[in-house]
């Protein structure tokens, strides 16, 4: 619960402040909320540990020498649509899509219909910051997809997030992102 109020904090400021301070980097009043909500998000993440996103991106890190921030970035959208199959998070994304009016068109917000959105949206945050949403983007082949799940599958970030991928789970999180 502890975590759950940070990173709804969290979200309302960063999904916010973001797109602002891309297209605005002197807006002291967006910079603000960035680092708080920062700060909370870092809250939040002491609070219940990171998820699948790291799992999945650290290998992308290590391998190909792809900055963790924007590995982390590129398999988020995956690993939304992948918890979002939990009922209880599907509820959870469609409440950040309904709190988040200056983001979403909520009026039609369902539990399954705030998954996808969620994920586009992140995607598209993703390019709008000047960042990569695809694998292939960032210099991987389709073949180099299969060598990472091995070293996706020990890290202990994986254990901590709301769907324990498997193998099969990494697999198809990479070949999404690709």
């Amino acid at each position: 619960p502890l975590s759950i109020a940070f990173a709804a904090q969290a979200w309302r400021l960063l999904g916010a402040a973001l797109p602002i301070v891309i297209d605005q980097p002197t807006n002291l009043q967006a910079r603000s909320d960035m680092q708080l909500g920062a700060y909370l998000a870092g809250m939040a993440i002491e609070s219940s540990m990171l998820g699948a996103a790291h799992a999945l991106a650290n290998p992308l890190t290590a391998r190909f020498g792809i900055p963790h921030g924007q590995a982390v970035g590129a398999m988020m959208p995956q690993v939304i649509r992948s918890n979002g199959r939990l009922p209880k998070v599907a509820d959870m994304y469609a409440e950040l899509v309904r709190t988040s009016a200056l983001i979403f068109d909520a009026s039609a917000a369902t539990s399954s219909s705030s998954v996808e959105r969620l994920a586009d949206w992140f995607s598209e945050l993703l390019i709008h910051t000047g960042l990569k949403n695809q694998l292939r983007d960032l210099g991987l082949t389709q073949l180099d997809l299969a060598d990472l799940v091995p070293d996706a599958m020990p890290q202990w970030t994986r254990q901590h997030n709301p769907i324990l991928f498997d193998e099969m789970d990494l697999m198809a999180a990479y070949e999404a992102s690709w």
